[in-house]
């Protein structure tokens, strides 16, 4: 039998694959207009997939259609407007708890470097703690404090060249009392 506008619908109750296969042909690029204007056309596979709900949904349900309270294609478009609704909501559902579990996952990572970070800078300090002055004191001007050379130089009344020997030679002492792993925190 062949499948037309006049007995699409008692042959899609009829359960007639054809039937589908006509609906498929004539009315899928409604449905995916519908699909796309509720969930975005940045959504390109969603929205396939969603179409592919909604032919499943008409197939399931075409006997709640009334083709006395309404044409075909108006209730196909109700259809495939709430099916795309549901599927938004369900997508978003998804993204929400995806952004929710890469969160968590990086506050645990960051926690856990600034605890290793921490650790870290108390080794370091302990070991700063037994140069001796003035050497201590540029140590922590310089990289716990952010000063310039000039600014360390002008403050200890001390040359340039001394306050770079002494930063010179502090490292080699913090490098021969930490291990290398902690001088990587340098």
């Amino acid at each position: 039998m062949k499948i037309s506008e006049d007995n699409l619908v008692k042959e899609l109750k009829s359960k007639n694959p054809k039937a589908l296969d006509y609906v498929v042909k004539n009315y899928s690029n409604l449905i995916f207009k519908v699909i796309i204007s509720v969930i975005g056309s940045a959504k390109r596979e969603e929205a396939m997939e969603c179409l592919n709900d909604v032919l499943l949904k008409v197939w399931e349900k075409i006997s709640y259609h009334d083709e006395t309270k309404n044409k075909f294609s108006s209730w196909l478009i109700a259809v495939s407007k709430y099916n795309a609704l549901d599927y938004k909501r369900k997508l978003s559902k998804t993204e929400e708890e995806s952004n929710i579990e890469e969160l968590m996952l990086a506050d645990e990572k960051q926690v856990e470097e600034q605890i290793l970070c921490n650790e870290n800078r108390q080794e370091l300090l302990k070991v700063i703690d037994t140069l001796g002055s003035p050497d201590k004191d540029i140590f922590i001007r310089k990289y716990f404090m952010g000063e310039s050379i000039n600014d360390i130089s002008e403050a200890l009344n001390l040359s340039k060249p001394a306050i770079k020997n002494r930063l010179f030679r502090g490292r080699k002492v913090l490098k021969d009392k930490l291990n290398p792993i902690e001088m990587e925190a340098l």
